[in-house]
């Protein structure tokens, strides 16, 4: 070839050269561009849509993206509301009541009456109504060794029994069946008053305190009343603990009791 068609060469191969450059740094750009907005290649199928390689910055992986944006979809996998939330309770307890186990026993006090002191039980005085201390039966209404002659005894279901004495309208009969909480009698008011106590068995006029020789002391200074007793506190401790107005303990305390008394 001659110099001239050598020359014609050389232009054309520095032209060619020139593309090539240009299309390099062309490419360049566009990729810096794709790596800015988080795009990274290599694109997916010839849809032209994002592969599986592509990243968008700040999506958590494995999020739906909505295509043409970098932002997530809404989450798909949000819990719904839950379903094992309990319903109201249904063991509730009811009104206290008794040791289970144990008979029920009420108060047997009724208003209107006031306390006064404790000896072989509890005295009181005023009027109103008396009621039966648990269930049981009628074992006497009358003794004439008492101040007003009453003396109403219930033998209890446990085998106990209790007593009411003195100035007292009786409203049973012996043999009778009470059940806790009924009327047996009305304390009248009179000069005399009431006592409610432990009876000893047969239930027909003596008490626990004499039975144990508690009412020794008393005796000897010419009342048997004149000291509290072991079982006298306990029934006061017992109304007491039922709601109703225990009696006043003057003084040493007699004697004790066993278990299941207080």
């Amino acid at each position: 070839m001659n110099r001239t068609g050598f020359a014609a060469t050389a232009d054309t191969g520095t032209i060619i050269g020139f593309l090539v450059i240009v299309l390099v740094v062309g490419v360049a750009i566009s990729g810096f561009h794709h790596a800015r907005t988080g795009v990274t290649v290599p694109l997916g199928p010839a849809t032209g849509g994002l592969g599986p390689e592509a990243i968008i910055p700040g999506a958590t992986p494995g999020a739906a993206i909505i295509p043409g944006t970098s932002t997530p979809g809404p989450a798909s996998n949000t819990p719904g509301p839950a379903s094992n939330t309990p319903g109201p309770a249904s063991n509730t307890p009811g009104p206290a009541s008794n040791t289970p186990g144990t008979p029920l026993l009420v108060n047997p006090i009724g208003k209107g009456l006031t306390s006064e002191r404790v000896d072989m039980g509890v005295d009181y005085g005023g009027s109103g109504l008396l009621y039966a201390l648990g269930s049981g039966a009628i074992t006497s209404t009358a003794n004439a060794g008492w101040p007003g002659g009453t003396f109403i005894c219930i033998r209890l279901e446990d085998g106990k029994y209790i007593y009411y004495a003195e100035d007292i309208t009786p409203a049973v009969s012996v043999t009778q069946t009470v059940t806790a909480g009924q009327v047996i009698g009305t304390a009248t008011g009179g000069p005399s008053g009431i006592e409610v106590g432990w009876a000893a068995a047969p239930g027909t006029g003596t008490t626990m305190a004499a039975a144990t020789g508690q009412d020794a002391e008393g005796l000897a200074e010419g009342d048997a009343g004149d000291f509290p007793t072991g079982y006298g506190v306990a029934m006061s401790d017992l109304i007491k603990s039922l709601g109703g107005p225990p009696g006043n303990v003057n003084g040493p305390v007699q004697g004790t009791v066993p278990a299941g008394y207080g």
